[in-house]
């Protein structure tokens, strides 16, 4: 439940998940990437460095969200 509240109220384009609790991840239309396989495709990709400029992004954009427990109701997320 609130898993589905979370996913409800930040509207995600991509998960990165560990194995744990993917069955209720992958119930989503959201696309899920396991972590475990990212980092194995990992060693495709180049290793330089680049600057967010150069890829179009800036301070704006929204890198993860952080969802608090939800001792006083509803999780509560934290845009970073």
């Amino acid at each position: 439940e609130r898993l589905a509240y979370i996913m409800e109220d930040a509207s995600p384009r991509l998960l990165l998940a560990d194995a744990t609790g993917i069955d209720v991840l992958k119930s989503s239309s959201v696309p899920v990437v396991l972590l475990q396989d990212a980092f194995e495709q990992a060693s495709a990709y180049s290793e330089e460095n680049l600057l967010p400029a150069e890829i179009g992004l800036n301070s704006r954009h929204l890198a993860y969200v952080i969802y608090t427990s939800g001792s006083t109701g509803n999780p509560k997320g934290v845009m970073n």
